[in-house]
């Protein structure tokens, strides 16, 4: 599979930044459903594209195939799919103040 890697131009970079930036501060980030969402999609992505991964490592590394899917794709698959079931967990419901 031959794909194209797009680049980002450095000077969209700052308003990338504030379009995250304000998703953030409207608050729509604190649902766990969308927390949830998002920990879904980036296990979508990981197992949609697993072999793109593989060929990616050997085509740069001469890395197998095998290795790659079971240590990279494999890993990453396994702890996010830990996440979903496991966001509520990590909710705080209360601001805490980090004065370290």
């Amino acid at each position: 599979t031959s794909l194209t890697m797009a680049e980002t131009p450095l000077d969209s970079i700052p308003s990338i930044f504030q379009d995250l930036r304000a998703s953030f501060k409207s608050g729509k980030t604190k649902s766990i459903a969308w927390r949830k969402r998002q920990i879904e999609q980036l296990y979508k992505m990981c197992d949609e594209q697993k072999d793109v991964f593989a060929s990616a490592a050997y085509a740069d590394f001469h890395r197998p195939s095998a290795e790659t899917l079971l240590y990279d794709c494999g890993v990453v698959s396994f702890s996010l799919n830990y996440k979903i079931y496991r966001v509520h967990q990590n909710v705080c419901t209360r601001f805490i103040l980090h004065t370290s």
